[in-house]
């Protein structure tokens, strides 16, 4: 057999040509350098705009549904009339004034049949207190024990359905009232000489054959006592139920994100009663500001005493989801928390208090009735 020498295989690499040679009359180059790596029609100069070939186009996996437009029901109507101004509901078995919640009381007159509307929704959860035609024979009256306030009774529908109610509506001023009213008194002058397009007849509201809020009860009932702000401007009432100091966390790009110390509170708001949750960072940063609604779940982690949840927060301009998380410094102080909240959730539930409501929504208007309330 044949037999390996390394002396074989030296003679035998001499006999082949180099891998690499340099040829020592031309400069070293690499091979192919200088060749145009993508073609390029005649004439073009070089960083002009290339032109693309086809673009790749891809179909959805899951077919999006088409944008949805919010509406406020408000699109066809002209505002005549906004202030701030707290609403309230005489209920008769208890022969008190019941608060129906703050928010802006609007005029409003539809561009088109030119009828006049009367609203107010209650502030952060968007929930109708007030959606009322306005017509010539609702009656105003001036409320006994402030000036600021005034009283009717008219078809409210306000719950999707036509119901007779004894509201009044005060605002922070003499001078917004009396604007209010002023305004009031322009729009049904206007009614009678203009009368809108829709209506056939005016809507029967039951003033005609009903007394006032004021009238019926007379100033010896328990309107003082009822009445809780006085004549001077009414403030937003807050109770404080419980605070912390906390260390704050929020959920940001499925991580959570430290956001520093500072102190967590309960607070009772009055003006939609419901229990609310703030925070507000050692630097007076606002974080955190969420009514408790009946459908908020709150977690105790009592191994590491924190709390956990997930709330549509207001601290921002638009309504947003957020998770949160508040580490408290001992299990004590965190089991508090979860207790309160907890309490707060019990108190939406009776106020009537959801999520579903947090967001502006579309606005049943009220059907037009050309038969009396008393009729059958």
């Amino acid at each position: 057999g044949s037999s390996f020498s390394f002396s074989g295989l030296a003679a035998n690499v001499d006999t082949q040509p180099p891998a690499f040679k340099k040829d020592d009359s031309k400069p070293f180059s690499w091979s192919g350098a200088g060749q145009k790596l993508f073609n390029q029609e005649e004439g073009q100069e070089d960083g002009e705009e290339v032109t693309q070939g086809d673009d790749p186009h891809f179909e959805p996996v899951v077919p999006l549904p088409d944008l949805v437009e919010v509406k406020t029901g408000e699109e066809d109507f002209e505002k005549l009339f906004s202030h701030r101004a707290k609403l309230f509901r005489y209920d008769k078995d208890t022969n008190q004034w019941k608060e129906k919640g703050i928010g802006e009381m609007k005029i409003l007159r539809h561009n088109g049949t030119g009828q006049y509307r009367l609203l107010l929704r209650r502030e952060q959860v968007y929930k109708l207190a007030c959606n009322q035609w306005l017509t010539p024979d609702l009656k105003f009256q001036p409320m006994s024990t402030s000036e600021t306030a005034w009283c009717w009774v008219g078809q409210d529908f306000s719950d999707n359905e036509a119901k007779l109610e004894q509201l009044a509506v005060k605002f922070k001023s003499i001078e917004l009232a009396k604007e209010f009213k002023d305004k009031i008194d322009e729009c049904q002058k206007n009614l009678i000489e203009n009368p809108p397009t829709v209506l056939a007849e005016p809507q029967q509201s039951g003033t005609t054959s009903q007394e006032s809020p004021e009238e019926e009860h007379g100033s010896d009932d328990k309107d003082d006592d009822e009445e809780e702000d006085d004549d001077d401007e009414y403030d937003d009432v807050e109770e404080i139920l419980l605070e912390k100091r906390v260390t704050f966390q929020m959920m940001e790009g499925n991580q959570w994100q430290n956001k520093g110390t500072g102190v967590l509170r309960v607070i009772y708001d009055d003006d939609v009663n419901a229990n609310k949750v703030t925070f507000t960072t050692d630097k007076k940063e606002d974080l955190c500001n969420h009514l408790i609604a009946m459908e908020s779940i709150i977690n105790l982690d009592k191994s590491k005493h924190f709390c956990e949840w997930h709330p549509i927060d207001f601290a921002t301009d638009e309504p947003i989801r957020r998770g949160f998380r508040a580490v408290f410094s001992s299990v004590p102080a965190a089991e508090e928390f979860y207790k309160s909240f907890q309490q707060g959730r019990t108190l939406a539930r009776d106020s009537e208090i959801s999520e579903r409501d947090m967001e502006p929504r579309e606005l049943l208007v009220p059907e037009v009735h050309g038969r009396g309330a008393n009729d059958d």
